[in-house]
């Protein structure tokens, strides 16, 4: 765990991996630093922010305190499931398979027939940050857009 100043009433708690991420994150939702006014989750971190200066150390020492104590015997939270639409006719889901070595319906079938988890929400509006247990494939981020884009298109990477 490395603890990183953010401004004067934050600090940001950077984890090894998302599972930690999450534990820490549940744990400081059930049982918060004094003064919190927002927890930010991201892939493997949690930004706390307190009221005020003086709070800061003591919401620090509350984390390290957690963390020493051990984040392993901490049960996420049971979340219902949520059926999301989606088409897969992406101008680059063949460009996707190719990259995976598999034909455009195993890709379909593959990324269909399992369960996504929406980790945190990005900068933009809507657009989570999802993993998959059984998503064992990383696909690189594009240098350039396609050509053709829709404020509904989910994006598969």
């Amino acid at each position: 765990m490395r603890l990183l100043p953010a401004g004067r009433t934050a600090v940001l708690v950077e984890l090894d991996d998302a599972g930690q991420r999450r534990r820490l994150h549940q744990t400081l939702i059930e049982h918060p630093a004094v003064g919190t006014v927002d927890l930010v989750a991201a892939q493997t971190t949690v930004l706390i922010d307190v009221e005020s200066p003086a709070q800061l150390p003591g919401a620090v020492a509350h984390v390290q305190e957690l963390v020493a104590a051990g984040l392993d015997g901490v049960s996420e939270r049971a979340r219902e499931a949520v059926g999301v639409p989606v088409r897969y006719d992406g101008l680059d889901l063949s460009d996707v398979a190719d990259l995976l070595d598999m034909t455009t319906d195993e890709l379909v079938r593959r990324h269909s027939g399992q369960q996504w988890t929406v980790e945190f929400a990005g900068f933009m509006p809507g657009f989570g940050y999802m993993s998959g247990a059984d998503w064992p494939y990383r696909v690189p981020r594009r240098h350039t857009p396609p050509d053709q884009d829709s404020a509904r298109q989910h994006r598969l990477s």
